[in-house]
């Protein structure tokens, strides 16, 4: 969850936090398959401006988590 409202507002319906941890190239390679049914050049851009910025902003503003799940390699 993330330290920003309206986030910290959601903190009252949770009985618990866990956070997913998982490898930039595991990140990459779901991506890729989410966006799938873009042509190469959008899907790269997609990947690109939007949802790695997300991924880092996530990673860089999450509030503590009571629990933390590592994924390996996929």
């Amino acid at each position: 969850m993330l330290k920003d409202k309206p986030w910290t507002d959601l903190q009252l319906y949770y009985d618990t936090t866990i956070f997913v941890h998982a490898p930039s190239t595991t990140i990459r390679k779901r991506l890729e398959n989410r966006w799938i049914s873009l042509t190469k050049e959008a899907r790269e851009k997609k990947i690109l401006k939007n949802d790695l910025p997300n991924v880092k902003y996530v990673l860089e503003n999450s509030a503590n988590s009571e629990f933390s799940y590592e994924i390996g390699e996929s």
